[in-house]
């Protein structure tokens, strides 16, 4: 900029008259003015760089501070845990668990990065209650119609959340226009440090931009999601609701790639895609390693742009609160093969 930043802005405060509405027009032009004139390429590097980089990583292992871990250690063994950088996708049907999933990974991975969780579905209050059930076991339920027993009253009366290993934000507002939340999600991690950034559900996003198609929509929201956790290093984790073709497909309806709804783009910006999938919702009392499938839920690695694809069997409780993983002999995952991936129509060249 020709005239240094901070006369322009004396120069602002000092033409306005007094005018708020007028300081602020003006300065939120100057803002926009001054990151388009701030914009910069990444300097790019030689491959003899980055290989030596990569080998001195290799050569000099330290514990990873890019990984985010689960509670869950059989999905971490299979996925390599979360990282900064990266655009997770949770999809699932309506009734899977997605949100109480997420709540579930919310108050575990808060223990240790800052967390910043919008709900564009559930109300604060509502919230707060699923939250609160997490922590103290207590059904939500229970909470929501202030029946209580009295030992969950006496749980209730005693808990305290330990601030200083709980570092969650939570917002429920309901402007869900995608430059609204990319401007307040930078804001957050400038301010409060914020390193996980979690969305329920990508659906109730909004691109605010008229005449686009739902597809276009949903591909720019998704881009704008991958560009700003790759720009600020942070972990976006984002629930997703699949097409109704699952109910309508036959077998045991596990949900694959092509059922993300409203766009291609889900699939194509995610780093890895998770499914949440229930057999006894859908009356299987057994699955296909013939295991009883009351209360057990199947996290499927549909995409794992760094790793493998497979299976982890998770067990939620009888109150619908806390995953967990079941008892060890059972707590196996399963590799999936990519052979079936390849277009065998294919023919070379």
């Amino acid at each position: 900029m020709e005239t240094k930043l901070s006369n322009r802005l004396a120069n602002i405060i000092n033409t306005s008259n007094g005018d708020d509405g007028q300081l602020i027009f003006h300065l939120k032009n100057l803002i926009v003015e001054y990151d388009e004139n701030t914009e910069y390429a990444k300097k790019s590097k030689t491959i003899k760089e980055l290989i030596e980089e990569a080998i001195n990583v290799i050569q000099h292992p330290t514990k990873s501070d890019n990984l985010i871990t689960t509670q869950f250690t059989n999905l971490n063994n299979l996925i390599n845990g979360f990282s900064f950088g990266e655009l997770i996708v949770i999809g699932g049907r309506p009734g899977m668990g997605k949100t109480q999933l997420l709540i579930n990974l919310a108050t575990h991975i808060s223990k240790i990065h800052p967390v910043l969780f919008f709900s564009f579905d559930l109300s604060e209050q509502l919230l707060s209650n699923r939250f609160l059930s997490v922590l103290t076991e207590i059904p939500t339920s229970n909470l929501v119609q202030s029946k209580l027993s009295n030992e969950e009253m006496t749980i209730l009366n005693t808990f305290e959340i330990d601030k200083h290993k709980n570092k969650l934000l939570v917002n429920d507002n309901r402007s869900s226009s995608m430059p609204n939340i990319k401007k307040y999600c930078k804001m957050q991690i400038d301010e409060a440090g914020i390193k996980v950034i979690m969305i329920d559900y990508l659906q109730l996003l909004t691109a605010n931009r008229r005449g686009q198609t739902r597809d276009a929509e949903i591909s720019y929201v998704c881009r704008e999601l991958k560009n700003l956790a790759t720009e600020n290093n942070v972990c976006i984790i984002l629930s997703s609701q699949l097409s109704r073709a699952v109910e309508t497909r036959g077998g045991d309806k596990k949900p694959q790639l092509s059922d993300l709804r409203d766009s291609g783009a889900i699939e194509q910006d995610a780093d890895k895609v998770l499914f949440i999938y229930r057999p006894d919702y859908y009356g299987l009392e057994v699955d296909e390693d013939n295991l009883p499938t009351k209360g057990m839920v199947k996290i499927i690695t549909a995409k794992n742009r760094m790793g493998k694809l497979g299976e982890t069997i998770l067990k939620i409780d009888d109150n619908f609160i806390k995953f967990f993983e079941p008892e060890p002999e059972r707590n196996a995952f399963r590799f999936s093969s990519r052979i079936d991936e390849i277009d065998t129509d294919y023919k070379p060249f």
